[in-house]
């Protein structure tokens, strides 16, 4: 999710000027880090009236600063990934601050190589974003809120999390950027205005009309990106990278893959390393009792078991396939390992350890539509990988 707020700042005087959100809640969703610090200032010379949604310089103004606001209060102030990260209004708590290192140390080395943020907060929800919003960003900074943590229960999820606002981040440095021309005007839809959006959204079947001040986007094709990305090419960009880099790149179109490759100098195995394989047709899901071996997954290293559960659309004619496919999208990702059969008379399931570096992954598939005797599961075969949390 995207929101920031706009300061004129000329000498004596510090005008705020008014929130721009985006449409809706951000879903759950590494370098080179100084080399890609920007100033949150930027000396604006062109004249244009603030809106909502905007950017400019009041009227009579010719040198103006933009800013994006902090919070007054900051309460304590640590590091985290090399990253200041500050609490506002909310206690400081040392799990919190080492699932964001963990997220951050699952983010593709390209994208930190390309955008880091400058700053980080951890701030009460308030009343300026939706209810449901995993988390936001105000220019170069990232903010946390109490609904990250509810939502980021794993690394994996937080790093999606990071992911999607990084890539708003960059979309600012690059609106910043594109600002410094004395010929670039904003006045509303700052950010799907600016050029680096504009690019993404050619490449991904976007196309705009504008009538008067009002920006409209139509998606040609919205099989090619999430449910949350086909509401603008704002967060399309922000979705398919963070769905990219998680491992569900299945999901993506391959004209969006192909353009962030492109934007990212890199190549899909690179960003993909290390991430689970997430199906194309397949839809997270959860449960309140655990839907894997967890004495066998104990046995297997996994001592503090944090699990991720999917749905999975497939007309796979046997769990043997299934096993199959899984092992090969994992292989791609660099995982090795093998699933056994379990023993578990009431339905089909395998199971195996698998591991990249130092790092292992409890994986099982339950085959749920030939199951006997089950009652509460799901009508559709479920994928579940365990790590440590």
């Amino acid at each position: 999710m995207l929101l920031f707020k706009a300061g004129y700042v000329t000498p004596g005087i510090n005008a705020n000027g008014s929130a721009f959100p985006s449409p809706t809640d951000c879903l759950p969703r590494r370098g080179s880090m100084a080399s890609m610090r920007r100033l949150l200032a930027l000396t604006l010379t062109t004249a244009i009236v603030l809106s909502a949604c905007s950017i400019g310089t009041p009227l009579g103004e010719s040198n103006v600063q933009f800013v994006a606001e902090r919070p007054a209060q900051i309460d304590w102030t640590r590091t985290v990934a090399g990253y200041p990260i500050s609490g506002s209004g909310r206690a400081i708590n040392l799990e919190e601050l080492d699932l964001i290192a963990a997220g951050f140390d699952l983010i593709p080395q390209p994208l930190l190589d390309k955008v880091s943020p400058d700053a980080l907060f951890r701030v009460a929800e308030g009343g300026q974003v939706s209810s449901l919003a995993s988390a936001y960003s105000k220019g170069l900074d990232i903010y946390l809120i109490d609904h990250t943590f509810e939502v980021a229960d794993t690394p994996v999820v937080m790093q999606s999390i990071l992911t999607h606002e990084l890539i708003h981040v960059a979309q600012f440095a690059a609106l910043v950027d594109e600002s410094k021309e004395a010929s670039f005007v904003v006045t509303d839809n700052a950010m799907e205005r600016s050029g680096l959006v504009g690019d993404f959204a050619a490449a991904a079947g976007w196309s705009s009309f504008i009538d008067g001040d009002t920006l409209t986007w139509t998606l040609a094709d919205p099989k090619g990106t999430t449910a949350y990305g086909r509401s603008d090419p704002v967060e399309d960009m922000a979705d398919s990278v963070a769905a990219i880099t998680t491992g569900a790149e299945d999901t993506i179109s391959r004209s969006r893959i192909d353009w962030i490759t492109n934007w990212l100098d890199t190549d899909l195995t690179t960003l993909t390393r290390g991430t689970p394989w997430i199906p194309a047709a397949s839809e997270n899901s959860s449960s309140t009792d655990p839907l894997f071996a967890v004495e066998l997954a104990s046995q297997a290293g996994i001592a503090n078991p944090a699990p991720v559960y999917y749905v999975w659309n497939t007309d796979s004619t046997s769990i043997e396939h299934m096993a199959g496919l899984v092992r090969q999208g994992l292989a791609t990702h660099g995982w090795s390992g093998t699933f056994t059969a379990i023993d578990d008379p009431s339905i089909p399931r395998v199971a195996g350890l698998f591991s990249i570096g130092g790092r292992t992954m409890w994986v099982e598939i339950w085959d749920f539509p030939r199951g006997t005797n089950i009652s509460g599961g799901p009508d559709k075969p479920l994928l579940a990988y365990v790590v440590n949390g």
